[in-house]
């Protein structure tokens, strides 16, 4: 279930930009269409927060696999009856599919934590993300195959692989939800659990800055290649795909490295290297090499998406933990649609090479400063009690 919903939002995430900027020809609706992507899931989660440990996981997904597909199907519709209606009904089509997005992403968090206890969570989460990697090869690779058919296509592929998607979630385990007097505590355990925790605030910071950068390069990465480098939509498309293969094989291995050296070497060099390959792809005067610093970029990205997750199955306590995890994707997703209001607003001003390479290099600073050191990055703080505060002395 979670391969089939990744597998269409990896697609959809790389198509809606892609087909933003072949439509208009112009940076800034590329800019806007990663907007219109990522700031509907920001506020699904800040609407849902509070809720989100006491609604069984299952129905959380089945509401929005079922909203995902009926909006797919309308919006296919809608292209091809009104063909010069193309750009409002993708960017209303990117913002339902981001909101129900972060939903399923929530629930099937949780899922796993109360099947994987968190001493699994090394090997659980890399082979987790091994699944999420295939789909990030495959989505950009069937979404340049399916760019190069009419508009109405696309969405009529994104109902077929949320359907898929909706009829795996109706028998998935249902999660189980918190006790209904937890409710009223859920919102202020959350945030002391995410922000007072030295740990967890640090690796949040760093972790958005790397996701603005992210998501520069995303919303540039279509006049990038084909105007400076004069690529195709599926040729970009393949490029993406190919990127991302060398990160399967490194996931299902990326828990025995931890046996080597402590995560926060690991999480240190990740983030260093993501920097500096973010710089690599800015500066490229070579498609070679802007193919070879976008590969590294993601691949390195999947590798500090474990290295999140496992810190975080460790340092949470169960009963918080699905609203935790949605507080944590608020302020990860504050990045992304504040990345395209840039492109949107000054991109036709200011060459994007030039905003990725300065925010790369902020951010490079940021991680080598902030970044925990020591294993005790992995030890978990005091569980929280009822009616108290989560405290941790850990650095």
């Amino acid at each position: 279930m979670r391969f089939a919903s990744w597998l269409c939002d990896y697609l959809i995430l790389f198509a809606v930009p892609v087909l933003a900027y072949t439509v208009t020809a112009d940076v800034r609706w590329s800019g806007a269409a990663v907007f219109f992507q990522w700031g509907p899931r920001l506020l699904g989660l800040s609407a849902a927060i509070l809720r989100l440990d006491n609604i069984p996981q299952r129905t959380l997904m089945v509401v929005a696999d079922s909203t995902r597909t009926a909006t797919a199907l309308v919006a296919g519709l809608m292209m091809a009856v009104y063909p010069g209606a193309v750009l409002p009904v993708l960017m209303i089509f990117a913002m339902v599919v981001g909101l129900c997005f972060e939903l399923t992403f929530v629930g099937g968090e949780k899922i796993g934590l109360s099947l994987v206890g968190p001493e699994g969570q090394e090997r659980f989460q890399s082979q987790l993300t091994a699944f999420e990697q295939a789909a990030i090869v495959l989505g950009p690779a069937a979404a340049g195959v399916v760019l190069s058919f009419p508009p109405p296509v696309l969405m009529f592929v994104a109902a077929g692989l949320f359907g898929v998607s909706l009829r795996m979630s109706i028998s998935v385990p249902s999660g189980g939800t918190a006790p209904p007097s937890t409710a009223k505590r859920t919102l202020r355990a959350t945030v002391r659990a995410a922000l007072e925790d030295p740990v967890l605030r640090r690796i949040v910071l760093v972790t958005m800055g790397l996701n603005y950068v992210l998501a520069l390069i995303n919303g540039a990465a279509p006049q990038i290649a084909f105007g400076t480098f004069g690529t195709s939509s599926s040729q970009l498309g393949l490029m993406y795909a190919a990127s991302s293969v060398p990160a399967i094989v490194g996931l299902l291995t990326f828990h025995r490295l931890t046996s080597r050296a402590s995560l926060s070497t690991i999480g240190m060099a990740v983030a260093v290297g993501m920097c500096l390959a973010a710089l690599g792809l800015a500066l490229a005067a070579r498609l070679w090499v802007f193919a070879g610093c976008l590969g590294t970029f993601l691949l390195l990205d999947a590798f500090f998406s474990v290295y999140i997750r496992v810190v975080r199955a460790r340092r949470v306590p169960l009963e918080n933990y699905a609203a935790t995890v949605g507080l944590f994707g608020m302020l990860l997703i504050v990045p992304m649609p504040l990345a395209g209001i840039t492109l949107a607003a000054v991109g036709k001003f200011i060459d994007p090479t030039v905003l990725i390479s300065a925010s790369a290099a902020a951010v490079l600073v940021a991680a080598v400063t902030t970044l925990p050191r020591g294993r005790a990055l992995l030890v978990a703080p005091v569980p929280l009690r009822a009616g108290t505060a989560h405290s941790s002395h850990d650095s």
